[in-house]
């Protein structure tokens, strides 16, 4: 794919990321064990604006979006809780507060890329996509801008099972970009590390984090890919991966995801976008240094491994 950078900032509108709340505890060597999830108390049952799935038990399948065929006025029109009032083709969930469909800006490839900025502790922004699989990869590329400030636990990514009957996820994997988790996060900070933790329930199956020792630089994009494979029902065989520009980085497998759930518990929600989570370790500034602003764009959801193309 052509790569294309212009910038030049301009007023943001809203949309949101759709994430749940780990400040407190994405340290260092701590579990996320939070199974709430603020999106259900903001935005009610999920399953209103789901979008149009991409698959539903397809194997295998693959969706590509470089966000080009976008539309938006059909992103930017918001009912009063800041959401907007219609999905958008297979964009759901759209709001509330951080994120826009940014065109002319930052782009890796046409010109349109979703853009999110964190302007305070907890601001969030992005959309989800549906769909019900066992097997998810999701491959995306990422750009920081020069004054991006990484914080202790932003959340770029995550993939769930969410249980409409609960209105509680089964299964919930967020990937993270964090700064060192010092509790002094004065000033611009950089990251430290690229981690997928798992969050909340089921209970008695957390398999804790995958950190990896990755430090993405302002400026530049990034592809990545991370992966969940749901276990058989009662084995022992799910696993997480990640990638970066297409190099394996890490791993976790041997895993029970599922915990007591059978085989009718699927991946079916991915969120793309953004959650700044920086009030770990009890900081003093947990508002970025200043607004901190990345994009994503090429966006790439599969049954199997991604790549760069």
């Amino acid at each position: 794919m052509s790569q294309r950078l212009i910038l030049f900032f301009v007023p943001v509108f809203s949309l949101a990321f759709t994430a749940c709340d780990l400040a407190g505890s994405l340290l260092r060597d701590s579990q996320p064990g939070s199974s709430s999830d603020p999106e259900v108390a903001e935005h009610g049952a999920l399953g209103k604006d789901e979008g149009v799935p991409l698959a539903k038990g397809a194997n295998p399948f693959s969706f590509n979006a470089d966000l080009e065929d976008q539309d938006a006025g059909c992103w930017g029109d918001r009912a009063a809780d800041g959401y907007a009032r219609n999905p958008c083709g297979n964009w759901g969930a759209i709001g509330p507060a951080a994120a826009l469909l940014a065109d002319g800006q930052a782009s890796h490839s046409g010109n349109k890329s979703l853009r999110v900025t964190f302007d305070k502790n907890e601001s969030r922004g992005g959309a989800t996509l549906s769909l019900s699989a066992d097997a998810v990869h999701v491959r995306a590329w990422y750009y920081f801008a020069s004054d991006f400030d990484f914080g202790q636990g932003i959340k770029v990514g995550r993939i769930r099972s969410f249980n409409h009957a609960t209105q509680a996820n089964d299964i919930d994997i967020i990937m993270t970009v964090r700064s060192s988790g010092d509790a002094d996060q004065c000033g611009l900070t950089d990251m430290a590390d690229l981690g997928l933790f798992y969050n909340g329930k089921p209970a008695g199956y957390d398999w804790g984090h995958l950190i990896v020792p990755v430090k993405f630089a302002r400026g530049r994009w990034y592809a990545v890919e991370y992966a969940v494979t749901l276990n058989t029902p009662g084995a022992k065989d799910g696993s997480v991966r990640v990638w970066v520009d297409g190099k394996e980085m890490g791993s976790k497998e041997g895993l029970n995801l599922r915990g007591k759930a059978g085989a009718d518990t699927k991946l079916n929600k991915i969120m793309l976008g953004g959650w700044y989570s920086n009030s770990a370790l009890r900081n003093d500034c947990a508002d970025p240094y200043k607004p901190s602003t990345f994009y994503m764009d090429d966006i790439a959801v599969g049954s199997d491994f991604l790549g760069l193309d």
